[in-house]
């Protein structure tokens, strides 16, 4: 169940309906991380009140799937969209390695709940994966990537980020149809800044 808690947060980029509120800042700082990003401009911020929808999306996709209720409250430390499909969101939790086990198997866990539910939601997708290491501002982090083929050509790309921090677990997740404004969000959070 504790894995259903850490994708949450991922799967509520599959909606495609929602507005967007424009941001006063694209420059973000998280002081649990000492993480600065800067956002592209034109991407806009999620209000809460938007992100508890999608929440309950995601929600709704996992519970049908695997029959089981999901209870979670991750910490959002920021979300924007850029259009319907185009998404950057950064979320984060306690981990307890007693409770959840090994961070590496947690994390393939994870990935097997996110392709199951997306293989089970949306009929006739094809989907292709990828996992391995990436390191951003020199910190590894463990990668997945989904590219999900839609029976109407459509194609989404789904990128997770998962690094733990001590005790805390932060998932870093982008989706994008658009290739250049997936790649400029990309290059951004390749960009970013991890203090010490």
């Amino acid at each position: 169940m504790r894995q259903f808690y850490y994708l949450l947060i991922s799967f509520i980029f599959l909606s495609q309906t929602l507005s967007c509120q424009n941001s006063s800042s694209q420059s973000i700082y998280s002081n649990e991380f000492k993480w600065s990003i800067k956002i592209p401009e034109n991407y806009k911020s999620l209000s809460p009140t938007e992100v508890e929808k999608l929440n309950d999306l995601g929600k709704s996709g996992i519970e049908n799937t695997y029959g089981e209720k999901v209870t979670s409250n991750p910490k959002i430390i920021f979300s924007f969209k850029n259009d319907e499909y185009n998404f950057v969101q950064a979320s984060c939790q306690i981990y307890d390695r007693v409770k959840d086990g090994d961070f590496g198997k947690l994390c393939a866990g994870i990935n097997k709940v996110l392709y199951e539910t997306c293989k089970h939601q949306i009929p006739g997708v094809k989907i292709d994966t990828t996992n391995g290491i990436e390191k951003i501002n020199n910190l590894e982090f463990h990668k997945y990537k989904m590219v999900l083929h839609y029976p109407n050509g459509q194609v989404l790309h789904w990128i997770t980020y998962d690094r733990l921090f001590d005790e805390k677990f932060l998932t870093i997740s982008v989706t994008y149809i658009d290739n250049d404004k997936g790649q400029e969000v990309i290059r951004c959070l390749d960009n970013s800044k991890f203090g010490k």
